[in-house]
Protein backbone atom coordinates (compact mmCIF):
# COMPACT_ATOMS: atom_id res chain seq x y z
CA UNK A 1 0.00 0.00 0.00
CA UNK A 2 1.29 3.55 -1.33
CA UNK A 3 0.14 5.47 1.48
CA UNK A 4 1.90 9.01 0.03
CA UNK A 5 -0.47 7.76 -3.06
CA UNK A 6 -3.39 7.37 -1.02
CA UNK A 7 -3.39 10.21 0.52
CA UNK A 8 -3.03 12.21 -2.65
CA UNK A 9 -5.99 10.84 -3.78
CA UNK A 10 -7.55 11.63 -0.41
CA UNK A 11 -6.77 15.22 -0.15
CA UNK A 12 -8.13 15.82 -3.90
CA UNK A 13 -11.22 14.87 -2.72
CA UNK A 14 -10.77 17.05 0.60
CA UNK A 15 -10.24 20.04 -1.57
CA UNK A 16 -12.69 19.45 -4.25
CA UNK A 17 -15.34 19.07 -1.27
CA UNK A 18 -14.08 22.33 -0.30
CA UNK A 19 -14.44 24.02 -3.23
CA UNK A 20 -17.71 22.78 -3.85
CA UNK A 21 -18.91 23.85 -0.52
CA UNK A 22 -17.19 27.57 -1.49
CA UNK A 23 -19.16 27.39 -4.56
CA UNK A 24 -22.37 25.74 -4.01
CA UNK A 25 -23.97 29.02 -4.81
CA UNK A 26 -22.22 30.79 -7.57
CA UNK A 27 -21.39 34.24 -8.13
CA UNK A 28 -19.83 34.81 -11.80
CA UNK A 29 -19.30 38.45 -11.06
CA UNK A 30 -16.36 38.28 -7.95
CA UNK A 31 -12.97 37.85 -9.59
CA UNK A 32 -11.88 36.72 -6.13
CA UNK A 33 -14.82 34.36 -5.60
CA UNK A 34 -13.59 32.87 -9.37
CA UNK A 35 -10.03 32.76 -9.09
CA UNK A 36 -9.93 30.99 -5.75
CA UNK A 37 -12.42 28.37 -7.21
CA UNK A 38 -10.40 27.56 -10.14
CA UNK A 39 -7.03 27.20 -7.90
CA UNK A 40 -8.97 24.63 -5.68
CA UNK A 41 -9.93 23.02 -9.28
CA UNK A 42 -6.28 22.87 -10.57
CA UNK A 43 -4.72 21.50 -7.21
CA UNK A 44 -7.25 19.03 -6.54
CA UNK A 45 -6.80 17.85 -9.97
CA UNK A 46 -3.41 17.73 -9.58
CA UNK A 47 -2.96 15.64 -6.38
CA UNK A 48 -5.05 13.07 -8.66
CA UNK A 49 -1.51 11.92 -10.25
CA UNK A 50 0.95 13.01 -7.56
CA UNK A 51 2.04 9.48 -6.53
CA UNK A 52 4.53 10.23 -3.56
CA UNK A 53 3.82 12.89 -0.88
CA UNK A 54 7.16 11.60 0.99
CA UNK A 55 7.49 14.82 3.10
CA UNK A 56 3.75 14.29 4.62
CA UNK A 57 2.96 10.60 4.13
CA UNK A 58 4.20 9.79 7.33
CA UNK A 59 1.26 11.36 9.00
CA UNK A 60 -1.01 9.67 6.88
CA UNK A 61 -2.91 7.88 9.95
CA UNK A 62 -2.79 10.94 11.57
CA UNK A 63 -4.28 12.73 8.75
CA UNK A 64 -7.19 10.33 8.12
CA UNK A 65 -8.13 10.15 11.77
CA UNK A 66 -8.62 14.04 11.53
CA UNK A 67 -11.11 13.68 8.65
CA UNK A 68 -12.98 10.57 10.53
CA UNK A 69 -13.41 13.17 13.22
CA UNK A 70 -14.76 16.32 11.66
CA UNK A 71 -16.93 13.74 9.68
CA UNK A 72 -20.05 13.92 11.98
CA UNK A 73 -19.28 18.09 12.30
CA UNK A 74 -20.13 17.83 8.08
CA UNK A 75 -23.40 15.99 8.20
CA UNK A 76 -24.68 17.94 11.56
CA UNK A 77 -23.97 21.33 10.08
CA UNK A 78 -24.66 20.40 5.90
CA UNK A 79 -26.46 17.14 6.16
CA UNK A 80 -29.79 16.43 4.80
CA UNK A 81 -30.39 20.27 4.07
CA UNK A 82 -29.79 20.86 7.93
CA UNK A 83 -31.99 18.70 10.25
CA UNK A 84 -31.88 21.13 13.40
CA UNK A 85 -30.91 18.68 15.62
CA UNK A 86 -31.01 19.43 19.51
CA UNK A 87 -27.57 19.24 21.23
CA UNK A 88 -28.69 16.30 23.30
CA UNK A 89 -29.46 14.53 20.25
CA UNK A 90 -26.31 15.74 18.77
CA UNK A 91 -24.31 14.79 21.51
CA UNK A 92 -26.14 10.88 21.21
CA UNK A 93 -25.35 10.81 17.65
CA UNK A 94 -21.46 11.92 18.54
CA UNK A 95 -21.38 8.88 20.77
CA UNK A 96 -22.42 6.23 18.37
CA UNK A 97 -20.50 7.33 15.51
CA UNK A 98 -17.15 7.28 17.54
CA UNK A 99 -18.30 4.84 19.64
CA UNK A 100 -19.06 2.37 16.57
CA UNK A 101 -15.38 3.42 15.54
CA UNK A 102 -13.89 2.79 18.46
CA UNK A 103 -15.09 -0.68 19.34
CA UNK A 104 -14.24 -1.70 15.33
CA UNK A 105 -10.99 -1.20 16.21
CA UNK A 106 -10.72 -2.51 19.16
CA UNK A 107 -12.35 -5.75 17.95
CA UNK A 108 -9.76 -5.49 14.57
CA UNK A 109 -13.04 -4.63 12.90
CA UNK A 110 -12.21 -1.30 11.55
CA UNK A 111 -13.08 -1.44 8.30
CA UNK A 112 -16.85 -2.79 9.20
CA UNK A 113 -17.43 -0.44 11.72
CA UNK A 114 -16.47 2.03 9.20
CA UNK A 115 -18.98 0.81 6.79
CA UNK A 116 -21.29 0.82 9.23
CA UNK A 117 -20.91 4.42 10.27
CA UNK A 118 -21.50 5.39 6.55
CA UNK A 119 -24.62 3.32 5.97
CA UNK A 120 -25.73 4.69 9.12
CA UNK A 121 -25.12 8.31 9.17
CA UNK A 122 -26.23 8.69 5.50
CA UNK A 123 -29.33 6.69 5.72
CA UNK A 124 -30.04 9.38 8.25
CA UNK A 125 -28.85 12.32 6.54
CA UNK A 126 -31.20 11.04 3.53
CA UNK A 127 -33.24 13.27 1.89
CA UNK A 128 -34.33 12.73 -1.41
CA UNK A 129 -35.80 14.81 -3.84
CA UNK A 130 -38.60 13.99 -5.68
CA UNK A 131 -36.74 14.35 -8.97
CA UNK A 132 -34.01 17.15 -8.36
CA UNK A 133 -33.10 17.89 -12.05
CA UNK A 134 -34.21 18.05 -15.49
CA UNK A 135 -32.15 14.89 -16.71
CA UNK A 136 -33.84 12.35 -14.00
CA UNK A 137 -37.52 14.00 -14.91
CA UNK A 138 -36.88 13.55 -18.59
CA UNK A 139 -35.55 10.12 -18.15
CA UNK A 140 -38.48 9.30 -15.50
CA UNK A 141 -40.87 10.68 -18.18
CA UNK A 142 -39.19 8.47 -21.02
CA UNK A 143 -39.36 5.11 -18.53
CA UNK A 144 -43.10 5.82 -19.20
CA UNK A 145 -42.94 6.60 -22.80
CA UNK A 146 -40.95 3.87 -23.24
CA UNK A 147 -43.76 1.56 -21.37
CA UNK A 148 -46.42 2.74 -23.21
CA UNK A 149 -44.81 1.32 -26.50
CA UNK A 150 -43.45 4.65 -27.75
CA UNK A 151 -39.77 5.60 -29.01
CA UNK A 152 -38.53 8.01 -25.95
CA UNK A 153 -35.90 9.48 -28.49
CA UNK A 154 -38.10 10.78 -30.53
CA UNK A 155 -38.48 14.34 -28.84
CA UNK A 156 -41.84 14.72 -29.43
CA UNK A 157 -42.49 12.06 -26.80
CA UNK A 158 -41.06 14.00 -23.98
CA UNK A 159 -41.89 17.87 -25.00
CA UNK A 160 -44.79 18.38 -22.55
CA UNK A 161 -42.20 17.67 -19.98
CA UNK A 162 -43.21 20.60 -17.43
CA UNK A 163 -46.70 20.49 -18.22
CA UNK A 164 -46.74 16.91 -17.32
CA UNK A 165 -44.64 16.95 -14.39
CA UNK A 166 -46.25 19.55 -12.17
CA UNK A 167 -44.34 21.87 -9.35
CA UNK A 168 -40.81 21.04 -11.54
CA UNK A 169 -40.32 24.95 -12.54
CA UNK A 170 -37.97 25.12 -15.63
CA UNK A 171 -36.48 28.23 -13.80
CA UNK A 172 -34.73 26.27 -11.11
CA UNK A 173 -34.69 23.12 -12.89
CA UNK A 174 -34.09 24.10 -16.64
CA UNK A 175 -31.61 23.92 -19.03
CA UNK A 176 -31.71 26.88 -21.28
CA UNK A 177 -30.82 26.75 -24.66
CA UNK A 178 -29.03 30.18 -25.87
CA UNK A 179 -31.70 30.39 -28.65
CA UNK A 180 -34.77 30.62 -25.93
CA UNK A 181 -36.78 27.36 -24.69
CA UNK A 182 -35.64 24.74 -22.41
CA UNK A 183 -34.22 21.29 -23.24
CA UNK A 184 -37.12 18.72 -22.46
CA UNK A 185 -35.57 15.80 -24.88
CA UNK A 186 -33.80 12.45 -23.39
CA UNK A 187 -29.99 13.04 -24.18
CA UNK A 188 -28.33 9.85 -22.90
CA UNK A 189 -28.03 5.89 -23.83
CA UNK A 190 -31.00 3.61 -23.15
CA UNK A 191 -29.77 2.74 -19.22
CA UNK A 192 -30.11 6.33 -18.16
CA UNK A 193 -34.23 5.39 -18.67
CA UNK A 194 -34.47 1.63 -18.19
CA UNK A 195 -33.44 1.98 -15.00
CA UNK A 196 -36.18 4.01 -14.29
CA UNK A 197 -39.15 1.52 -14.93
CA UNK A 198 -39.57 -0.03 -11.53
CA UNK A 199 -39.67 3.98 -10.06
CA UNK A 200 -42.47 4.73 -13.33
CA UNK A 201 -44.02 1.17 -12.17
CA UNK A 202 -44.43 1.57 -8.23
CA UNK A 203 -44.62 5.13 -8.26
CA UNK A 204 -41.78 5.87 -6.06
CA UNK A 205 -39.31 8.91 -6.68
CA UNK A 206 -36.37 7.80 -8.98
CA UNK A 207 -33.97 9.28 -6.62
CA UNK A 208 -34.23 6.39 -4.51
CA UNK A 209 -32.47 4.54 -7.78
CA UNK A 210 -29.36 6.69 -7.60
CA UNK A 211 -29.38 6.68 -4.06
CA UNK A 212 -29.60 2.43 -4.30
CA UNK A 213 -26.90 2.59 -6.29
CA UNK A 214 -24.53 4.84 -4.28
CA UNK A 215 -24.53 2.41 -1.54
CA UNK A 216 -23.69 -0.62 -3.40
CA UNK A 217 -20.90 1.31 -4.82
CA UNK A 218 -18.95 2.11 -1.78
CA UNK A 219 -20.50 -1.74 -0.95
CA UNK A 220 -18.24 -2.96 -3.81
CA UNK A 221 -15.36 -1.24 -3.01
CA UNK A 222 -15.77 -3.00 0.49
CA UNK A 223 -16.10 -6.47 -0.87
CA UNK A 224 -13.16 -6.43 -3.48
CA UNK A 225 -10.61 -4.62 -1.38
CA UNK A 226 -11.70 -7.06 1.52
CA UNK A 227 -11.12 -10.33 -1.23
CA UNK A 228 -7.90 -8.56 -2.20
CA UNK A 229 -6.62 -8.20 1.59
CA UNK A 230 -6.62 -4.52 0.75
CA UNK A 231 -8.90 -2.85 3.08
CA UNK A 232 -6.69 0.47 4.56
CA UNK A 233 -7.43 1.76 1.18
CA UNK A 234 -11.27 1.27 2.02
CA UNK A 235 -10.46 3.03 5.02
CA UNK A 236 -8.79 6.00 3.49
CA UNK A 237 -11.44 6.32 0.39
CA UNK A 238 -14.59 6.62 3.05
CA UNK A 239 -13.46 9.83 4.87
CA UNK A 240 -12.88 11.73 1.64
CA UNK A 241 -16.28 10.30 0.56
CA UNK A 242 -18.04 11.42 3.39
CA UNK A 243 -16.57 14.66 4.30
CA UNK A 244 -18.23 16.05 0.96
CA UNK A 245 -21.79 15.80 1.72
CA UNK A 246 -22.30 16.27 -1.90
CA UNK A 247 -21.26 12.63 -2.17
CA UNK A 248 -24.91 11.95 -0.93
CA UNK A 249 -27.04 15.13 -1.56
CA UNK A 250 -26.49 14.60 -5.67
CA UNK A 251 -27.66 11.26 -6.21
CA UNK A 252 -30.25 12.43 -3.65
CA UNK A 253 -31.09 15.22 -5.37
CA UNK A 254 -31.39 13.58 -8.97
CA UNK A 255 -27.74 13.54 -10.43
CA UNK A 256 -27.32 10.42 -11.76
CA UNK A 257 -23.71 9.64 -12.45
CA UNK A 258 -23.20 7.52 -9.11
CA UNK A 259 -24.72 4.77 -11.19
CA UNK A 260 -21.73 4.74 -14.32
CA UNK A 261 -19.27 4.92 -11.70
CA UNK A 262 -20.54 1.57 -10.05
CA UNK A 263 -19.80 -0.09 -13.31
CA UNK A 264 -16.74 1.32 -14.24
CA UNK A 265 -15.49 0.63 -10.42
CA UNK A 266 -16.77 -3.22 -10.95
CA UNK A 267 -15.15 -2.64 -14.36
CA UNK A 268 -11.52 -1.96 -12.67
CA UNK A 269 -11.97 -4.54 -9.95
CA UNK A 270 -12.99 -7.98 -11.88
CA UNK A 271 -9.91 -9.61 -13.49
CA UNK A 272 -11.89 -11.13 -16.32
CA UNK A 273 -11.66 -8.91 -19.59
CA UNK A 274 -14.79 -10.45 -20.30
CA UNK A 275 -16.84 -9.08 -17.53
CA UNK A 276 -14.54 -5.93 -17.80
CA UNK A 277 -15.81 -5.07 -20.91
CA UNK A 278 -19.14 -5.95 -20.06
CA UNK A 279 -19.39 -3.54 -17.13
CA UNK A 280 -17.74 -0.59 -19.23
CA UNK A 281 -20.01 -1.09 -21.53
CA UNK A 282 -23.00 -1.40 -18.72
CA UNK A 283 -21.22 2.24 -17.80
CA UNK A 284 -21.55 3.36 -21.46
CA UNK A 285 -24.73 2.47 -22.03
CA UNK A 286 -25.75 4.83 -18.80
CA UNK A 287 -24.20 8.12 -19.82
CA UNK A 288 -21.12 9.01 -22.23
CA UNK A 289 -19.08 10.18 -19.43
CA UNK A 290 -17.29 7.50 -19.34
CA UNK A 291 -16.65 7.11 -22.63
CA UNK A 292 -13.38 9.44 -21.82
CA UNK A 293 -11.78 6.70 -19.83
CA UNK A 294 -11.53 4.47 -23.32
CA UNK A 295 -8.20 5.39 -25.07
CA UNK A 296 -7.07 4.83 -21.65
CA UNK A 297 -8.37 1.57 -20.82
CA UNK A 298 -7.19 0.14 -24.01
CA UNK A 299 -3.69 1.53 -23.65
CA UNK A 300 -3.41 -0.09 -20.06
CA UNK A 301 -4.79 -3.33 -21.30
CA UNK A 302 -2.74 -3.72 -24.63
CA UNK A 303 0.83 -2.67 -22.04
CA UNK A 304 -0.14 -5.15 -19.44
CA UNK A 305 -0.89 -8.02 -22.30
CA UNK A 306 -4.39 -8.26 -21.49
CA UNK A 307 -6.49 -9.56 -23.94
CA UNK A 308 -7.99 -6.56 -25.66
CA UNK A 309 -10.26 -8.36 -28.05
CA UNK A 310 -12.88 -9.80 -25.31
CA UNK A 311 -12.84 -6.55 -23.85
CA UNK A 312 -14.27 -4.71 -27.01
CA UNK A 313 -15.83 -7.61 -27.83
CA UNK A 314 -18.24 -7.77 -24.82
CA UNK A 315 -18.55 -4.46 -24.14
CA UNK A 316 -20.10 -3.60 -27.72
CA UNK A 317 -22.33 -6.97 -26.75
CA UNK A 318 -23.15 -5.35 -23.35
CA UNK A 319 -24.08 -2.02 -24.96
CA UNK A 320 -26.00 -2.91 -28.08
CA UNK A 321 -28.68 -5.09 -25.65
CA UNK A 322 -29.20 -2.32 -23.87
CA UNK A 323 -29.51 0.34 -26.86
CA UNK A 324 -29.58 -2.06 -29.92
CA UNK A 325 -33.13 -2.08 -30.08
CA UNK A 326 -33.51 1.83 -30.17
CA UNK A 327 -30.72 1.89 -32.92
CA UNK A 328 -32.44 0.09 -35.22
CA UNK A 329 -36.12 1.90 -34.19
CA UNK A 330 -34.61 5.02 -35.69
CA UNK A 331 -30.46 5.57 -36.26
CA UNK A 332 -30.95 9.12 -36.58
CA UNK A 333 -33.23 9.76 -33.74
CA UNK A 334 -30.90 7.60 -31.42
CA UNK A 335 -27.66 9.45 -32.47
CA UNK A 336 -28.85 12.92 -32.83
CA UNK A 337 -30.10 12.52 -29.17
CA UNK A 338 -27.37 10.91 -27.60
CA UNK A 339 -25.14 13.32 -29.24
CA UNK A 340 -27.52 16.51 -28.05
CA UNK A 341 -24.99 17.46 -24.94
CA UNK A 342 -22.13 17.91 -27.11
CA UNK A 343 -24.13 19.82 -30.47
CA UNK A 344 -27.10 21.58 -28.81
CA UNK A 345 -26.90 25.40 -27.78
CA UNK A 346 -26.51 24.69 -24.14
CA UNK A 347 -26.77 28.08 -22.05
CA UNK A 348 -23.50 28.72 -20.70
CA UNK A 349 -23.27 27.68 -16.65
CA UNK A 350 -20.55 25.99 -14.62
CA UNK A 351 -17.53 26.21 -12.07
CA UNK A 352 -14.14 26.41 -14.73
CA UNK A 353 -12.24 28.33 -16.68
CA UNK A 354 -15.06 28.83 -18.50
CA UNK A 355 -17.21 31.17 -16.67
CA UNK A 356 -14.27 33.67 -18.04
CA UNK A 357 -16.15 33.67 -21.23
CA UNK A 358 -20.04 32.50 -20.50
CA UNK A 359 -20.15 35.88 -18.27
CA UNK A 360 -18.14 38.44 -20.51
CA UNK A 361 -15.06 39.38 -18.96
CA UNK A 362 -13.07 37.76 -21.79
CA UNK A 363 -15.55 36.00 -24.22
CA UNK A 364 -14.17 32.66 -26.52
CA UNK A 365 -16.53 31.44 -28.61
CA UNK A 366 -17.58 28.21 -27.72
CA UNK A 367 -16.14 25.58 -29.92
CA UNK A 368 -12.60 26.43 -28.28
CA UNK A 369 -14.04 24.21 -25.37
CA UNK A 370 -14.94 21.57 -27.35
CA UNK A 371 -11.12 21.72 -29.84
CA UNK A 372 -9.72 21.72 -26.14
CA UNK A 373 -11.03 18.78 -24.70
CA UNK A 374 -9.84 16.71 -27.51
CA UNK A 375 -6.43 18.44 -27.73
CA UNK A 376 -5.98 17.50 -23.93
CA UNK A 377 -7.61 13.82 -24.60
CA UNK A 378 -4.88 13.40 -27.22
CA UNK A 379 -1.95 15.14 -25.34
CA UNK A 380 -2.44 12.97 -22.24
CA UNK A 381 -2.85 9.51 -24.33
CA UNK A 382 0.76 10.81 -26.17
CA UNK A 383 2.04 11.01 -22.17
CA UNK A 384 0.70 7.97 -20.95
CA UNK A 385 1.93 6.06 -23.59
CA UNK A 386 5.61 7.43 -23.21
CA UNK A 387 5.59 7.79 -19.31
CA UNK A 388 3.17 4.26 -18.83
CA UNK A 389 5.18 3.24 -15.69
CA UNK A 390 4.44 6.68 -14.49
CA UNK A 391 0.84 6.81 -14.80
CA UNK A 392 0.13 2.99 -14.85
CA UNK A 393 -2.13 3.02 -11.98
CA UNK A 394 -3.13 6.80 -12.42
CA UNK A 395 -4.94 6.53 -15.63
CA UNK A 396 -8.30 7.13 -14.33
CA UNK A 397 -7.56 10.55 -13.32
CA UNK A 398 -7.12 11.89 -17.24
CA UNK A 399 -10.81 12.48 -17.67
CA UNK A 400 -10.32 15.17 -14.89
CA UNK A 401 -8.66 17.39 -16.84
CA UNK A 402 -10.29 16.79 -20.05
CA UNK A 403 -14.18 17.48 -18.34
CA UNK A 404 -11.64 20.85 -16.62
CA UNK A 405 -12.12 22.42 -19.90
CA UNK A 406 -15.73 21.55 -21.00
CA UNK A 407 -17.80 24.82 -21.59
CA UNK A 408 -20.53 23.55 -19.13
CA UNK A 409 -18.02 22.59 -16.67
CA UNK A 410 -20.57 20.79 -13.84
CA UNK A 411 -19.37 19.10 -10.69
CA UNK A 412 -20.09 15.54 -10.96
CA UNK A 413 -18.49 16.10 -14.57
CA UNK A 414 -15.02 15.78 -11.81
CA UNK A 415 -15.77 14.17 -8.78
CA UNK A 416 -15.67 10.90 -9.27
CA UNK A 417 -12.42 10.13 -10.93
CA UNK A 418 -10.85 10.30 -7.47
CA UNK A 419 -12.84 7.26 -6.38
CA UNK A 420 -11.54 5.46 -9.46
CA UNK A 421 -8.00 6.18 -8.62
CA UNK A 422 -8.52 4.07 -4.93
CA UNK A 423 -9.85 1.16 -7.46
CA UNK A 424 -6.89 1.18 -9.14
CA UNK A 425 -4.82 1.20 -6.16
CA UNK A 426 -5.29 -2.80 -5.76
CA UNK A 427 -4.20 -3.72 -8.90
CA UNK A 428 -0.25 -2.35 -7.80
CA UNK A 429 2.76 -3.81 -9.57
CA UNK A 430 6.31 -2.85 -9.19
CA UNK A 431 7.10 -0.17 -11.40
CA UNK A 432 10.23 0.32 -13.02
CA UNK A 433 11.34 4.38 -11.79
CA UNK A 434 14.55 4.19 -14.20
CA UNK A 435 11.93 3.95 -16.93
CA UNK A 436 10.16 6.93 -15.65
CA UNK A 437 13.45 9.51 -15.48
CA UNK A 438 13.74 8.56 -19.11
CA UNK A 439 10.81 9.56 -20.04
CA UNK A 440 10.85 13.04 -17.70
CA UNK A 441 12.15 15.18 -20.33
CA UNK A 442 9.76 13.80 -23.01
CA UNK A 443 6.29 14.27 -20.67
CA UNK A 444 7.57 18.21 -19.57
CA UNK A 445 7.43 19.02 -23.36
CA UNK A 446 3.86 17.54 -23.69
CA UNK A 447 2.46 19.50 -21.15
CA UNK A 448 4.27 22.84 -21.92
CA UNK A 449 3.43 22.20 -25.71
CA UNK A 450 -0.36 21.23 -24.95
CA UNK A 451 -0.65 24.78 -22.59
CA UNK A 452 1.13 26.85 -25.28
CA UNK A 453 -1.39 25.40 -27.98
CA UNK A 454 -4.31 25.87 -25.79
CA UNK A 455 -3.04 29.45 -24.96
CA UNK A 456 -2.87 30.38 -28.57
CA UNK A 457 -5.98 28.91 -29.67
CA UNK A 458 -7.79 30.71 -27.18
CA UNK A 459 -6.34 33.59 -28.27
CA UNK A 460 -7.54 32.92 -32.23
CA UNK A 461 -11.24 32.52 -30.39
CA UNK A 462 -11.22 35.61 -28.74
CA UNK A 463 -10.28 37.64 -31.31
CA UNK A 464 -12.07 36.25 -34.41
CA UNK A 465 -15.17 35.90 -32.49
CA UNK A 466 -15.09 39.37 -30.12
CA UNK A 467 -17.40 41.11 -32.33
CA UNK A 468 -19.71 38.86 -31.71
CA UNK A 469 -19.80 40.45 -27.92
CA UNK A 470 -20.95 44.01 -29.77
CA UNK A 471 -23.86 42.10 -31.53
CA UNK A 472 -26.83 43.77 -29.28
CA UNK A 473 -27.25 47.27 -28.27
CA UNK A 474 -29.26 48.51 -25.12
CA UNK A 475 -30.75 51.27 -23.81
CA UNK A 476 -31.59 51.10 -20.45
CA UNK A 477 -35.40 52.75 -19.44
CA UNK A 478 -36.49 51.63 -16.50
CA UNK A 479 -34.97 49.20 -13.62
CA UNK A 480 -35.84 48.31 -10.33
CA UNK A 481 -36.00 44.83 -7.78
CA UNK A 482 -38.64 42.82 -10.25
CA UNK A 483 -38.66 44.96 -13.75
CA UNK A 484 -36.39 45.84 -16.53
CA UNK A 485 -37.59 48.04 -19.52
CA UNK A 486 -35.20 47.98 -22.28
CA UNK A 487 -34.62 49.19 -25.61
CA UNK A 488 -32.63 46.88 -27.74
CA UNK A 489 -31.33 47.02 -31.40
CA UNK A 490 -29.13 44.28 -33.05
CA UNK A 491 -26.56 44.72 -35.52
CA UNK A 492 -24.78 41.64 -36.72
CA UNK A 493 -20.83 41.85 -36.90
CA UNK A 494 -20.57 39.88 -39.89
CA UNK A 495 -22.38 38.19 -42.81
CA UNK A 496 -22.81 35.00 -41.25
CA UNK A 497 -24.91 35.94 -38.57
CA UNK A 498 -28.97 35.85 -39.18
CA UNK A 499 -31.26 38.74 -40.30
CA UNK A 500 -32.84 38.43 -37.14
CA UNK A 501 -33.16 36.86 -33.74
CA UNK A 502 -35.26 36.02 -30.67
CA UNK A 503 -32.61 37.33 -28.18
CA UNK A 504 -32.78 35.72 -24.56
CA UNK A 505 -31.46 37.25 -21.44
CA UNK A 506 -30.26 36.48 -18.34
CA UNK A 507 -29.15 38.33 -15.25
CA UNK A 508 -26.17 37.48 -12.89
CA UNK A 509 -25.56 39.44 -9.62
CA UNK A 510 -22.56 40.39 -7.67
CA UNK A 511 -23.83 37.58 -4.66
CA UNK A 512 -24.51 34.28 -4.58
CA UNK A 513 -27.23 33.05 -6.66
CA UNK A 514 -29.24 30.53 -5.97
CA UNK A 515 -29.56 28.91 -9.42
CA UNK A 516 -26.65 28.64 -11.33
CA UNK A 517 -28.43 29.62 -14.12
CA UNK A 518 -28.76 33.15 -12.96
CA UNK A 519 -31.59 34.68 -13.31
CA UNK A 520 -33.54 34.19 -16.34
CA UNK A 521 -37.16 37.00 -16.57
CA UNK A 522 -40.05 36.65 -18.31
CA UNK A 523 -40.29 38.47 -21.17
CA UNK A 524 -42.13 38.17 -24.45
CA UNK A 525 -40.02 36.35 -27.39
CA UNK A 526 -40.67 38.99 -30.62
CA UNK A 527 -38.21 38.84 -33.83
CA UNK A 528 -35.32 41.50 -33.98
CA UNK A 529 -34.49 42.20 -37.32
CA UNK A 530 -30.91 43.65 -38.45
CA UNK A 531 -30.99 47.39 -37.52
CA UNK A 532 -34.08 47.40 -36.15
CA UNK A 533 -35.20 48.18 -32.29
CA UNK A 534 -37.59 46.87 -29.87
CA UNK A 535 -39.11 47.79 -26.24
CA UNK A 536 -38.77 44.82 -24.56
CA UNK A 537 -40.26 44.18 -20.85
CA UNK A 538 -38.38 41.53 -18.32
CA UNK A 539 -40.53 40.72 -14.95
CA UNK A 540 -38.91 38.89 -12.52
CA UNK A 541 -40.98 35.26 -12.13
CA UNK A 542 -40.58 35.02 -8.35
CA UNK A 543 -39.82 37.44 -5.27
CA UNK A 544 -36.42 35.19 -4.74
CA UNK A 545 -35.32 36.14 -8.03
CA UNK A 546 -35.93 40.05 -7.49
CA UNK A 547 -32.70 41.79 -7.27
CA UNK A 548 -31.29 43.23 -3.85
CA UNK A 549 -31.10 46.87 -3.63
CA UNK A 550 -27.20 47.97 -3.70
CA UNK A 551 -26.33 45.25 -6.03
CA UNK A 552 -24.08 45.22 -9.40
CA UNK A 553 -25.80 43.61 -11.79
CA UNK A 554 -24.78 41.90 -15.15
CA UNK A 555 -27.19 42.04 -17.95
CA UNK A 556 -26.98 39.47 -20.63
CA UNK A 557 -28.48 39.75 -23.82
CA UNK A 558 -28.07 36.73 -26.28
CA UNK A 559 -28.38 34.31 -29.30
CA UNK A 560 -26.51 31.62 -30.11
CA UNK A 561 -23.19 32.21 -30.00
CA UNK A 562 -24.08 35.99 -29.50
CA UNK A 563 -23.11 37.39 -26.21
CA UNK A 564 -23.59 41.18 -25.39
CA UNK A 565 -23.07 42.49 -21.80
CA UNK A 566 -23.94 45.26 -19.57
CA UNK A 567 -23.80 46.36 -16.08
CA UNK A 568 -26.24 47.88 -14.18
CA UNK A 569 -26.31 48.66 -10.72
CA UNK A 570 -29.32 49.12 -8.59
CA UNK A 571 -29.91 51.86 -5.90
Amino acid sequence: MDKGRLLSLNISQVLLALDMLFFSNPNYLNLVYISINIFLLLLSGTFLFISNLYNISKYFYWIIIAEYIVIPFVYVEYGGLNLGLSLSLEVILFIIYYGLLLLGYLLNYLSEAILLVFFVFNMLFLRPARFGTDELAIDYLSAGVFLSGHNPYNPITTSNLYQVIRDFSPYFFGTPLTTGGYVTWLGYPSLSFLFEIPARFFRFSPTYTLVFFYFMTVFVYYVFLKRKKMLPIFNALIPGIMVNINNLNYPAGGIDDIVWVFFVSLSLFVNSERLKGIFYGLAVSYKQTPLALLPFYLIYLYKEKRNIKNFILYGILSFMITNGYFILLSPSLYFSAVLSPITSPLIGIGFGPSIFSFNGMFYIERNFFTISMIIIAISEIILFIVTYPKFRNRWSSFPYFIFLLEYRVLWNYIMYWSWLGFAQESDIKEIKFNSIRNHIINSKTIIVATLIILFSLGMLYHYNYVGYTDDFHVNVIKFSNSEIILNVSYDPSNGNLPTFVYPQFRLFINKVMITANGYIWNYTAKPLYEGKWEIIELKSPFPIFDIPNYTQVELQVYYGDMLSVYYLYLN
